[in-house]
Order: C-alpha cells, then sequence, then structure tokens
C-alpha cells in the first residue's frame, strides 16, 4: 500500500508538470506570432493584456508570459524593439482603459468580446484560443493583422510576404 501511495503522489506531480510544460509551449508563441504583426512598443515597453471573464488570471501565469526567453531573441527584439515587458491581467472592468500593444483573449462573454473588438479594430493585436463564440470578435484581427503584414517592407524571419 505504501508503494501504491508513493505512484500516485509521483503520478500527480508528473501530471502538473507535463501541464506547466503545456502552457509553456503555447506561450512561447506569442512573441513570434506579435513579431509578425508588425506592432511597436510605446516607449520602448511592451505591454500585454491576458483577458478572462471566467476567472481571474493566475499571477503565476503572467510572469511566465512576462520572462519568456522568446521575448529576448535576435529576432523578435528587430521586430519588436522593446526595452521591457508588462503583463496585466484583463477583464470586463478594466478592458475599456487597457491602453497596450497585445492581448490575449482566453475566455470572455459576448459583451466583454465587443469591447475587445474596438481594441482590435484601434490595431491593437488580439489572438484568442481557437473557439468558434470568439470568430465574430476575433476575425476583424485576421483581416487587418493580414492587411498590416502585407505592408512590411523588408522579409521577417526570413520570409517574404505577399498577397494571395
Amino acid at each position: 500500500m505504501k508503494y501504491f501511495y508513493i505512484l500516485f503522489i509521483v503520478g500527480l506531480l508528473l501530471i502538473h508538470t507535463a501541464q506547466a510544460q503545456q502552457l509553456e509551449r503555447i506561450t512561447n508563441s506569442l512573441p513570434v506570432f506579435a513579431a509578425s504583426s508588425n506592432i511597436s512598443a510605446a516607449n520602448g515597453i511592451l505591454t500585454i493584456g491576458v483577458f478572462s471573464d471566467a476567472s481571474t488570471v493566475n499571477q503565476n501565469n503572467l510572469e511566465l508570459i512576462r520572462t519568456l526567453k522568446t521575448w529576448n531573441s535576435k529576432l523578435i527584439k528587430k521586430a519588436i524593439p522593446h526595452k521591457k515587458i508588462e503583463v496585466t491581467a484583463l477583464d470586463d472592468t478594466n478592458i475599456a482603459e487597457f491602453k497596450g500593444q497585445i492581448i490575449w483573449v482566453i475566455d470572455g462573454d459576448s459583451f466583454s468580446l465587443e469591447k475587445i473588438k474596438i481594441h482590435t479594430n484601434n490595431g491593437v493585436f488580439t489572438i484568442g484560443t481557437q473557439e468558434l463564440a470568439f470568430e465574430n470578435y476575433l476575425f476583424a484581427t485576421l483581416i487587418q493583422e493580414n492587411s498590416a503584414s502585407m505592408r512590411i517592407s523588408e522579409p521577417l524571419f526570413g520570409l517574404t510576404l505577399r498577397a494571395l
């Protein structure tokens, strides 16, 4: 019985570690998407908002996004010149005052997503999980970012972008 408990605890630790690694893999792609969107940091500070209506965003997750090694890679720094990364938790109460460059949407209701759509239409790079409910609110980002990508004057990451 003693060995069963030890195996059970080890199993729980492995599951928790796998979930943390999955979050890090997903967040590591954020700088690459942001760099390809032709955004620029304001006064050297790149501000990212992580939006969730369902729950409060965990401070550890905000810190994970802020301290990603990918932000300091030469290619990302060339595409988005920045000195500092700030990551804030967003929800329905503070989304209207957000003055950053990137919004990462975890979940949201239609009322909140309408507010995010306003930011998207004003040029804030918005990325969300692949969720059918977000289709009407984040589609404007895809159109806007695609048109912005065609205006890049030099190749990004060795790729030349052109209209289809």
